[in-house]
């Protein structure tokens, strides 16, 4: 079977034979995925929602109790179903444009909506304070400046480690 997903080329890779949205998928490298159909359309490495009602919608809104993960495949149109990576290393969009994160700062869900939408947003570990953190994403180096493209996520990326990223609505004080 030819492997069509952009982001699962290797020939070790593991694809279903009937894709549909819950499907997971490996790659060689032993990142994993997950078959989403996106609600609206995102962009290759931002931070997708991911429904937890059997459906397996995503969408960029940062809201809480959701799984999560970063959206491996950009999409045109809502209409379209994609791979969203839930473990592993990859790269993912940070809404609040803060050049200065490093592994030093905690993932949070973002407070208000990027260009593109993106669900993340970097806050300093030394921040006290009520959030809605995300548990099973870490920022693991310094942010990088990408280019600004209509067809790719803009502004500031950061070295993520996914571990089945979730968040939860209610906002916590993780700092004693």
């Amino acid at each position: 079977m030819t492997c069509l997903l952009s982001c699962v080329s290797d020939p070790a890779s593991t694809v279903p034979t009937y894709p549909t949205p819950g499907n997971k998928v490996t790659d060689g490298f032993g990142n994993e995925f997950i078959l989403t159909d996106f609600t609206g359309p995102v962009h290759s490495g931002t931070v997708v929602c991911i429904s937890n009602d059997g459906a397996w919608t995503s969408d960029a809104v940062a809201i809480g109790n959701r799984n999560l993960g970063v959206c491996a495949e950009q999409t045109s149109t809502s209409d379209q179903m994609g791979l969203v990576q839930i473990y592993g290393t990859c790269s993912g969009q940070e809404a609040g444009g803060t050049s200065a994160a490093t592994s030093a700062y905690l993932p949070i869900l973002a407070g208000s909506v990027s260009s593109p939408a993106t669900a993340m947003a970097a806050l300093v570990n030394t921040t006290s304070g009520a959030n809605l953190w995300i548990y099973g994403m870490f920022i693991t180096g310094i942010a990088t400046t990408n280019v600004t493209s209509a067809a790719s996520h803009t502004g500031v990326a950061v070295p993520l480690f996914l571990n089945y990223p979730y968040s939860f609505s209610v906002a916590t004080d993780i700092i004693p």
